[in-house]
């Protein structure tokens, strides 16, 4: 992100009507002087969908730069 201080947290909603959100990443403020890189993995034997929320609390427009991966399910 550029010029951050923001807020940002990660779900997975399965589509089965019964199942439970996952929370992945609790919400985590970030400041300028963290690691601009976050990374992290998540493994799911079910469709669903993931939330990915960004909260910026101020008035300034920032720059959110993402990428996501995608590997094939195999038993």
């Amino acid at each position: 992100m550029v010029g951050w201080e923001v807020t940002y947290n990660a779900e997975f909603k399965p589509d089965a009507k019964d199942a439970y959100t996952v929370v992945i990443q609790k919400a985590t403020k970030m400041s300028p002087t963290d690691e601009p890189v976050v990374s992290n993995s998540f493994k799911v034997g079910e469709l669903g969908k993931l939330l990915l929320t960004i909260d910026n609390p101020t008035l300034k427009k920032k720059r959110l730069l993402y990428r996501f991966n995608i590997k094939p399910y195999c038993d």
